[in-house]
């Protein structure tokens, strides 16, 4: 079949904020290799079969909700993608999240921070909302602390009116997305629970409008759900030149949490720890040393170290270079500016002391974590820069 017949049919019900990005991915991508001639389908639930029966393409990339359209699809023995992690058992030729991984990514992001009392919020029994909440508390399972899982917004709230829960607040809480994360906001905070004081609470996507119209705004890990549109477009393609859909899912990995209002907690009950971390915090920008924090508490170096090993199981200066190196992680993956400006922005001396410390603790070097992490807008950018020279 010649590139330039390809017909491709995208038929994805975009009242659901994720499918944005997968757009955005499909789009990079056909832009970047042409052939395509793309017919867009808004399949909503209650329309998606007759939808599926009707298209004609040579190629197809959906979200099916149902085995009805995995087998409607295969009936039409057309070359099919499939990017919804909605099915127990996902078709042949599927690209999806890492939604176990990014459950756990969730729990390093709370164990980090401090946090040791934890809930789970997961209000739909969907495949990628278990996988979530699985590996959210099977980490922390491993890591010796206990996390129920609600499923509903009074059943969540019961928790922070019982006087024992209170006692253990501020509560780490990942919910298995982001419109269930403000689904969920808006619940405690009609009910007086404050966020992120006594709730901390972390989404899953990082879809721009629930995450950024929250009050406060809500922290999500980010799915790289873009990177899955673009990945599920080149398996098309693969496809589409006659090579067999691969049996299991191709699994994108999560980039990270970003933290927004509704996370901005210190969840420590040692007061010095909790200042030092916060000072921490705020001057993750800064090349401070250990000695800088002690001199800000009324607190000797000697005695924070031994109270930082006892409540977080490091010491001052390590909790420093875990908040330079999260800062440099965000602006490698989100921003284009230079290894220097990263490195000053992000409280190292020099691009230098940046890449030694930086591949030390995570095996790589910054240029490499950016190569990995750069999403296919991030590439398409860093070409057109190139043919603009």
């Amino acid at each position: 079949m010649s590139r330039c017949e390809r017909r491709v049919a995208i038929l994805l019900d975009q009242t659901y904020g994720w499918c944005l990005p997968i757009l955005e991915g499909i789009a990079h991508y056909v832009q970047a290799r042409h052939g395509w001639r793309v017919a867009m389908r808004n399949a909503e639930r209650s329309e998606y079969a007759r939808v599926l029966r009707a298209v004609e393409a040579d190629g197809i990339i959906y979200a099916p909700f149902t085995t009805q359209a995995v087998d409607i699809a295969r009936s039409r023995r057309i070359p099919a993608v499939n990017v919804a992690g909605y099915l127990d058992h996902p078709p042949k030729g599927s690209v999806l999240g890492d939604d176990e991984a990014c459950g756990r990514l969730a729990a390093e992001f709370f164990l980090d921070n401090g946090f040791r009392s934890f809930m789970g919020f997961q209000q739909t029994s969907r495949r990628f909302a278990r996988l979530r909440l699985k590996g959210y508390v099977g980490r922390l399972k491993e890591a010796g602390y206990p996390c129920p899982v609600c499923r509903t917004v009074p059943q969540a709230l019961s928790r922070f009116t019982d006087a024992q829960d209170t006692a253990r607040r501020p509560v780490a809480v990942f919910a298995e997305s982001d419109p269930s994360g403000a689904a969920l906001l808006d619940g405690l905070q009609q009910a007086g629970v404050h966020v992120p004081n006594d709730a901390a609470v972390l989404g899953a996507g990082n879809q721009t409008y629930p995450c950024e119209l929250c009050s406060p705004q809500l922290s999500s890990v980010d799915g790289n759900i873009e990177q899955r549109g673009y990945d599920a477009a080149v398996l098309l393609d693969r496809l589409m030149d006659g090579e067999p859909a691969p049996a299991e899912p191709t699994l994108v990995t999560p980039r990270g949490v970003i933290s927004r209002a509704s996370t901005d907690a210190v969840a420590v009950r040692d007061r010095d720890v909790a200042r030092a971390m916060d000072f921490i915090r705020r001057r993750a920008d800064e090349p401070i040393q250990a000695a800088d924090v002690a001199d800000a508490l009324p607190c000797s170096r000697r005695s924070l170290d031994q109270k930082f090993l006892a409540v977080l199981g490091r010491t001052v200066h390590e909790e420093i270079w875990r908040r330079h190196l999260h800062r440099a992680r965000n602006l490698l993956n989100y921003t284009d500016l230079s290894l220097c400006e990263v490195a000053v922005r992000s409280g190292f001396r020099s691009a230098s002391a940046l890449s030694i410390i930086f591949k030390r603790h995570t095996g790589v070097s910054p240029r490499e974590y950016r190569r990995r992490g750069k999403t296919p807008r991030m590439r398409q950018r860093e070409k057109d820069k190139q043919d603009a020279v």
